[in-house]
């Protein structure tokens, strides 16, 4: 179970990695289309949302899904059959049915925590029905630790301070851009935002977090320097994922053990 829990970290390293040179090809395209426009980014889980460019899903995140588009707006975006956003809707319904997140202090470990587990059960209620097993529980904690020392990390290294409206700016330059699946994710934010307009704001911060962390700190990171080709961005990216795992690793060594992490 231990050596799961960590390859899934892994993967969604690598995952992220990957966006991040989707999203520096687009940017890239917009510089060259518009020499004024300032660099952006974006994630997938994900994603998620992500390294180069960004973040997505939810990633969406962990199923995060953020990304990065041209600055001129757009007028199609990611859309879904009427027959479709039911299902989604009855699944989110059903999902927070079996689990509702507590109203929880923005961007911690709690937050991240609950809002991992209702996407998860809210993915399984597309599929088979929701409820909550060990596994659900288990992957929102390491998902909730991961996020949560990404955070940490940031704020240690380069004096990160997370700021909603910062963050409200962010997201809004990612609404033209479509990662595969922002649609059903925006489907339980609007769900979650009926129930309680601070459970939409939390699970867009789950499916963001990562891609917005590295989008406020990816400058300072580079030693104030802009990194020329995605390569260098890709490296960049995968240093500070390093020593966030480092951070997982030496702060939670139950990690390895198979024990449950310390919230």
């Amino acid at each position: 179970m231990p050596k799961q829990k960590l390859i899934v970290l892994i993967a969604g390293a690598v995952v992220l990695v990957i966006l991040s040179a989707v999203l520096m090809l687009t940017e890239d395209d917009r510089e060259a289309m518009n020499s004024e426009d300032e660099p952006q980014l974006a994630n997938e889980e994900t994603a998620s949302s992500e390294p180069a460019g960004e973040t997505d899903d939810a990633g969406a995140s962990s199923g995060n899904a953020v990304n990065i588009d041209s600055s001129e707006p757009q007028e199609e975006e990611a859309s879904i059959s009427e027959e479709r956003e039911e299902q989604l809707r009855e699944a989110a319904e059903e999902a927070l049915d079996t689990f509702t997140p507590d109203v929880e202090e923005p961007f911690t470990y709690e937050a991240f925590e609950g809002q991992a587990l209702v996407q998860s059960l809210y993915q399984s209620g597309q599929e088979e029905g929701g409820t909550i097993s060990e596994d659900m529980e288990t992957n929102a904690e390491w998902l909730a630790v991961e996020l949560s020392a990404w955070r940490d990390h940031a704020e240690d290294a380069y004096g990160f301070s997370f700021d909603q409206a910062s963050f409200e700016a962010y997201v809004e330059e990612q609404e033209n851009v479509s990662l595969e699946g922002s649609a059903e994710v925006m489907v339980l934010v609007d769900t979650l935002n009926e129930a309680e307009s601070s459970l939409g704001d939390q699970q867009l911060h789950y499916q963001y977090g990562i891609p917005f962390i590295w989008h406020e700190i990816q400058d300072e990171a580079a030693g104030g320097e802009s990194p020329e080709a995605t390569t260098e961005l890709n490296a960049l990216f995968y240093e500070e994922q390093q020593e966030v795992f480092e951070r997982i690793q030496s702060e939670n060594p139950d990690m390895m053990e198979g024990e449950t992490p310390p919230e």
